[in-house]
């Protein structure tokens, strides 16, 4: 029973955290189609960095933890996380007029 509830907070605990990562890539808009294709174009642009710096982090556990691969959601769990901050970060830079 323990381990089944592990399971159902992990993954609540994945759902709740994509759903501030789209939170985040969200770029509103008066028109519904410009904030559509705004929030596609800023989930594009951030990923790449996602994506990347997830890939070092995974890399650098693995070498910690003596080869043992990451679990798959644990490499969702972390992408969605730095992809919430590279949003961010990106979200400030924009506002600031620097991108």
């Amino acid at each position: 029973m323990q381990i089944n509830n592990n399971i159902t907070k992990n993954k609540i605990k994945l759902v709740i955290t994509a759903f501030v990562y789209l939170i985040f890539n969200l770029r509103p808009s008066v028109d519904i189609w410009l904030m559509v294709k705004a929030t596609i174009e800023q989930i594009l642009t951030t990923a790449l960095y996602s994506a990347g710096i997830t890939l070092l982090f995974v890399n650098l556990f693995q070498r910690m933890a003596d080869g043992e691969k990451v679990p798959r959601e644990r490499w969702l769990q972390l992408f969605l996380t730095i992809g919430i901050t590279v949003s961010f970060v990106y979200a400030i830079l924009e506002h600031a007029g620097k991108t």
